[in-house]
């Protein structure tokens, strides 16, 4: 496990411990997405980190990964443009963040270049905008990560800290008990 993870994992506990309101989301993917105009897609930015536009940043409507003189092009043209961001050191710490209790599962549901007409199939974007739980569940029980563990942190843990946090509306939701509201979801795992 990297010092990252470690120190991470430790500064987490010790807010919690320490009685504050503490709690993280997690992407089951490696990759992030933002517009191309965003300062983290800046030259200096990526050289910080360590990346590079021909291995980390990719188009998903052109599919390819670009180049800094496409980047160039594409800032110019259009700043608002979605790009998605590859960090693979994300793999490593993916099974910590699937194990870490009230750890939730955030979704962009960024829904550029969906048509409901379309097939699935054809859809050029963000796979987090529709394969997020799935991939959490996927990933989870690969893992050997007990079921119910990953389904509170796919809604009872959300609903739970924003219920804390004093949105009234979330202490009745994500859990299945007389007096709550309910949304569910019937499938076959």
């Amino acid at each position: 496990m990297s010092p990252g993870i470690i120190s991470g994992k430790f500064q987490s506990q010790t807010v919690q411990f320490s009685g504050s309101r503490s709690w993280s989301e997690h992407y089951p993917y490696e990759a992030a997405s933002t517009n191309i105009g965003a300062d983290a897609l800046k030259p200096e930015a990526l050289a910080a980190a360590g990346f590079t536009y021909e291995e980390n940043i990719y188009d998903p409507e052109s599919d390819k990964f670009i180049s800094k003189e496409i980047y160039d092009e594409l800032l110019k043209r259009d700043p608002a443009k979605i790009m998605v961001a590859f960090n693979n050191a994300r793999i490593e710490w993916m099974p910590f963040w699937l194990r870490m209790p009230h750890m939730t599962v955030g979704s962009d549901a960024m829904w550029s270049g969906l048509d409901w007409d379309q097939p699935y199939e054809k859809y050029a974007g963000h796979p987090r905008t529709t394969g997020s739980h799935a991939r959490t569940l996927r990933m989870g029980r690969e893992l050997g990560i007990p079921l119910i563990h990953s389904l509170a942190q796919l809604s009872y843990w959300s609903a739970l800290h924003l219920g804390d946090a004093g949105v009234q509306a979330m202490k009745v939701h994500g859990r299945l008990q007389e007096g709550m509201v309910a949304d569910i979801t019937i499938f076959n795992p």
